[in-house]
């Protein structure tokens, strides 16, 4: 990344772009690690991660996919986004 590509990036969180269906660290044309916003890619990351899945932060995360198929109400797990959103420093709610 260029000094002169940093400016667009003022204002939101920035990192190494990761695909997450793949797992593996996106790589622009010429090789490099692809830097952009994340703010995005931090959120699905917060949501797949279940407590426990990260050694340096244990109560981190949702497990969204233990949701599945499970009975629970809608804003029981509203208020764990929420929560997890608000502990990471992120603004937004979790809404229908």
């Amino acid at each position: 990344m260029t000094i002169s590509n940093r400016n667009q990036f003022k204002m939101q969180a920035v990192d190494i772009i990761v695909d997450l269906e793949q797992h593996d660290i996106i790589l622009d044309d010429n090789g490099d690690m692809l830097i952009g916003p994340s703010d995005t890619q931090e959120r699905q990351m917060l949501m797949l991660c279940g407590k426990g899945d990260l050694y340096r932060y244990p109560t981190t995360g949702v497990g969204i996919t233990e949701y599945i198929g499970a009975i629970t109400e809608k804003t029981q797990l509203y208020d764990i986004i929420n929560q997890q959103l608000h502990n990471d420093g992120k603004q937004q709610k979790a809404t229908e």
